[in-house]
């Protein structure tokens, strides 16, 4: 292509020729993808009806063809390639794509054409579908690309061919606004970006992050009671009881100063630190030791 071929291919003469040549290549797009052409032929389909389709609106199909080619037939071309790789007859009407089951020659049948990505004319027309399609679905983040300030939205349903969406802001789902279908695909897009939202699971009546919930906690407290009562029984085992021994060294002993009763004297526990089993540190406290 020329410098000039630019504008020739935007001159307003040219403009309704334009419109069926993208018509033309976006459904032979949709129909390689249909037919699942090998990826290492995709440029090769597409690039000759591209190029067959701009040499004649560029006045250059001397150049390439013997003679200037209509848009049926560089369909009917295109057809051609593509009933060559695929193995099997294929037509096109340049809105319904038509897969033939007879294959060409012998041997094994040929595959079926999965035409189900491809719109059938009601869908074409149904707004709601289109919408969809382009990635607007219930409870998809949206943007508006007129809003000055940036917002974001959830949309909640669509209702004919309306679409209900809620402002979202700190989580929470405030203003709720109309917005027409149509214009929701020429004015809105999908928000790809985050948003602020509410901590899953979190709620201040009944939370799994409280602490006094915890297990280890439950235990620090049980553990602390016990602490407590047996610092209750030292205080009262200890009491004024030091005053009344004295304590004494090679060899290490304890002698009362004023006369005990025997068995008065006993160790007065000052630890929650039970051991099981006996050792030259441990005192006899019945069943077990501590």
């Amino acid at each position: 292509m020329g410098p000039g071929d630019l504008n020739k291919l935007t001159h307003p003469e040219n403009r309704t020729e334009v419109i069926k040549a993208e018509e033309l290549l976006t459904e032979a797009r949709q129909l390689i993808t249909t037919i699942g052409v090998p990826r290492a032929s995709v440029v090769r389909f597409v690039g000759r009806p591209d190029v067959r389709v701009c040499a004649p609106l560029c006045k250059t199909s001397a150049e390439l063809e013997d003679k200037a080619l209509t848009m049926a037939e560089i369909a009917s071309l295109f057809m051609k390639d593509l009933s060559a790789i695929s193995g099997q007859k294929v037509s096109w009407s340049l809105s319904q794509p038509i897969a033939e089951s007879e294959p060409q020659g012998t041997g094994a049948a040929a595959p079926k054409v999965n035409t189900s990505t491809l719109d059938t004319v009601e869908q074409q027309s149904d707004l709601v579908h289109q919408a969809r399609k382009e990635g607007f679905t219930e409870d998809t983040l949206t943007m508006c690309k007129d809003d000055k300030v940036a917002k974001v939205y959830k949309l909640i349903e669509y209702t004919g061919t309306k679409a209900r969406m809620s402002l979202q802001e700190a989580g929470h789902s405030t203003e709720v606004v109309v917005v027409e279908v149509a214009d929701v695909l020429k004015s809105w897009r999908v928000h790809k970006g985050s948003v602020t939202m509410l901590m899953p699971g979190w709620s201040a009546a009944d939370s799994p992050a409280n602490p006094l919930d915890a297990s280890y906690l439950k235990l620090e407290v049980a553990k602390a009671k016990c602490l407590l009562a047996v610092t209750k029984v030292f205080r009262t085992f200890h009491a004024d009881s030091l005053s009344k021994i004295e304590l004494l060294v090679k060899p290490n002993s304890v002698r009362a100063t004023t006369e005990l009763a025997p068995g008065e004297l006993v160790p007065a526990p000052m630890s929650t630190r039970f051991e099981k089993k006996k050792s030259e540190t441990s005192w006899s406290m019945g069943r077990g030791s501590t």
